[in-house]
């Protein structure tokens, strides 16, 4: 067995060096290599080493991607995932190589240890091993070490700008794999804890790390590990004040997110004939830059939406609020141009439609558990409001599937019902009736929740294709 060593930097130059001799002096003549993996395109850091025997490779900034360009390049039966401000334990290849012994065992890290004497650095690095030994859920700073076969198959880490190693791990777990936490301890430096201040960067952490497995993506959360990477001096004090804030708001909302809030009073019903589009508003994704786009033209006398779809996704939501217990009842008139050929309601790759009606159900504070209202105050706090609970989305089906009722290829948070099915009826007017609070009861086995808001969507953007669709009317009323 062998051991390649991956070491991502970003001008680390000052104690890069240093590093590697230590790796060297410590192998007790364990096979291994060492690749260092620089995200400066002009090699700042990799320019200056001393070690010939040392690989040296230019990927672009990000320590997930870097880590898995070094991943391909090596040739190692195990890989070492080392922080260029981390220190092995003496003998640490011999002990990693002894914990494969165990065929079950996929990887492992070290405990945390911080390279300093002062007891609050002591307490925090006890405090973080025990954490990581009960979950067996390790970070990036201590190490973390896999057998490179096992690697391969997760699809290495995945590219997200922070918490690739708690998504490696995750998916690690899904999969059933055994992880190790070697007693030995790794010295990693305090200078974030002393740069940034040891009271501060713990709170921003546990913020960091609670919100995203809430659910709330890294892309959302990179901006509070890094505040300062982005803008000028005076922009980045900004950011950091900010964050500050947010982590005290964040020691609120887990004290106080069990408190309920008051919901709101939901509204009456109403007919919407698309006189104009006045009472909605867009409804767009950050990931999907083509938007499908909605229109009015008049057909004799009768205003008709038109909503076109091209390789694009978007839609619009209406500004008036239901009550789901009052108002049940949704009707309306539709048409389509044709289905997807490559749509499948089954699939992610197929889940575009010509049309869709969604009654969107919005999160009530008074309903929720106590864990659920945590969840959803921190993620307003990210957001700015809080997301939808659920939804229900009646879809003009691409296939003939046999059921009613599907759970939506990407979340389950959303049901959809199959009203119409196929292309039979494709060019022609179909009128609707459906009562959504027995659909809702029936999809997902539960009351929803009481104030709701109807959604159109028209989307092509992973079939690539493109369709028509039509409303004359939506209209809202009690049974």
């Amino acid at each position: 067995m062998s051991i390649s060593v991956i070491i991502p930097v970003f001008r680390e130059t000052a104690r890069l060096n240093d590093l590697l001799k230590t790796i060297a002096a410590g192998a007790y003549g364990v096979p291994h290599e060492v690749i260092v993996v620089d995200g400066d395109p002009l090699g700042g850091t990799i320019k200056d080493i001393t070690d010939s025997r040392v690989i040296t490779l230019i990927a672009r900034k990000g320590r997930a991607g870097q880590m898995n360009a070094g991943a391909l390049r090596a040739s190692g039966d195990i890989l070492l995932f080392l922080h260029a401000d981390t220190r092995l334990p003496r003998g640490a290849f011999g002990k990693m190589m002894k914990v494969f012994d165990d065929e079950e065992v996929v990887g492992g890290a070290f405990n945390l240890g911080i390279d300093d004497e002062r007891r609050i650095f002591k307490i925090i690095g006890r405090a973080a091993s025990w954490k990581h030994r009960l979950t067996r859920v390790p970070y990036g700073d201590q190490a973390i070490f896999m057998r490179r076969s096992y690697f391969v198959a997760l699809g290495g880490y995945p590219e997200i700008p922070i918490m690739e190693d708690v998504e490696l791990m995750k998916r690690v777990k899904r999969k059933g794999g055994r992880i190790a936490i070697l007693p030995d301890v790794v010295a990693t430096s305090p200078r974030k804890w002393e740069t940034d201040g040891i009271a501060y960067t713990i709170i921003r952490n546990w913020f960091i790390q609670t919100l995203y497995l809430l659910g709330v993506p890294a892309c959302r959360l990179v901006k509070y590990y890094y505040p300062d990477e982005v803008g000028s001096e005076m922009a980045g004090r900004n950011r950091q004040r900010t964050v500050k804030r947010l982590c005290i708001g964040f020691a609120a909302v887990m004290l106080l997110g069990a408190v309920p809030g008051a919901a709101e009073t939901g509204r009456q019903g109403f007919r919407e004939e698309f006189k104009t589009l006045a009472d909605w508003k867009p409804l767009t994704f950050p990931k999907i830059p083509r938007h499908s786009t909605y229109s009015i033209r008049m057909e004799g006398d009768k205003s008709i939406l038109v909503a076109r779809a091209d390789r694009s996704a978007s839609g619009i939501i209406c500004k008036r609020s239901l009550d789901i217990y009052k108002t049940p009842i949704i009707k309306w008139k539709w048409k389509i141009s044709n289905t997807y050929r490559a749509g499948d309601e089954k699939k992610k790759s197929g889940d575009d439609y010509p049309l869709r009606i969604y009654v969107v159900f919005k999160y009530d504070p008074d309903g929720a558990t106590a864990f659920e209202r945590v969840r959803y105050t921190a993620l307003k706090l990210i957001y700015g409001e809080y997301p939808p609970h659920s939804s229900l989305c009646y879809i003009w089906a691409n296939k003939k599937y046999p059921e009613h009722i599907l759970p939506n290829p990407y979340t389950s948070k959303t049901q959809m019902i199959l009203l119409e099915k196929g292309s039979d009826r494709a060019g022609l007017w179909i009128e609707e009736r459906v009562n959504a609070l027995a659909d809702y009861r029936k999809a997902f086995g539960a009351d929803p929740p009481r104030e709701a808001a109807v959604a159109i969507m028209s989307d092509a953007d992973n079939t690539g294709e493109k369709a028509t669709g039509y409303l004359e009317y939506i209209e809202v009323s009690s049974i």
